[in-house]
């Protein structure tokens, strides 16, 4: 087969930046590198260079038709990419409009239900329970504890501590009492002790005073 030379145009190929003559076949006049066609060069006919100035006028075509469909192919991949950012922009928006209504219905004050007028009549408090006056208490002394009517009369006395009780007699009797003696059918005038009986271990004494 004839080997013709030719020069590689490919701006990425390192043969074409070198400038570097290839000597190929004919029938497969391509770059040895980067496999693009060749433009010829040296002496070959006017009629070769003709067709070979009409392939590469029909490569460049080809190259020109294919970055036109790249670029086509870049701005439908641009707008695709551009489409989720309209549906974001109106997802937010919609977004926005649902919380401005809940900030809405927060802000407005709930009006409590009206109660029927049997509920109220139940929470009415009732009226508080009038106090009886408190029973008269009768006397007392120091010596013990008193319990009985509150004029004296017939009362008991149980007495709580040691206690010397002056019966204010003429030879000066007195009587001793101690914690857990009685002055039983007690006598009171004036809140003072006049007369009872005396319980003591077991035995009873009546006085005067």
């Amino acid at each position: 087969m004839a080997k013709i030379k030719g020069i590689c145009r490919n701006d990425d190929c390192d043969l074409a930046a070198e400038r570097v003559i290839q000597e190929v076949e004919k029938s497969n006049f391509v770059c040895e590198e980067c496999g693009k066609p060749l433009v010829p060069f040296g002496n070959i006919s006017d009629g070769d260079k003709n067709k070979w100035k009409k392939k590469a006028a029909i490569v460049v075509a080809a190259l020109a038709v294919l970055g036109g469909g790249g670029f086509a192919l870049s701005q439908m991949s641009g707008s695709e990419e551009k489409a989720p950012e309209a549906i974001n922009k109106v997802d937010t928006a919609k977004v926005d409009s649902v919380k401005a209504e809940t900030a809405t219905a927060k802000a407005e004050p709930v009006s409590e239900p009206v109660k029927p007028e049997a509920e109220k009549k139940e929470e009415t408090k009732p009226a508080p329970e009038k106090t009886q006056p408190a029973a008269p208490k009768g006397p007392s002394v120091s010596w013990g504890k008193y319990t009985g009517p509150a004029n004296g009369l017939g009362g008991t006395i149980r007495v709580t501590k040691s206690y010397t009780l002056d019966l204010n007699s003429m030879d000066g009797d007195v009587l001793e009492l101690n914690p857990g003696d009685e002055i039983q059918n007690t006598q009171f005038k004036n809140g003072q002790l006049r007369g009872g009986v005396w319980v003591h271990g077991g035995k009873r004494r009546f006085f005067n005073r």
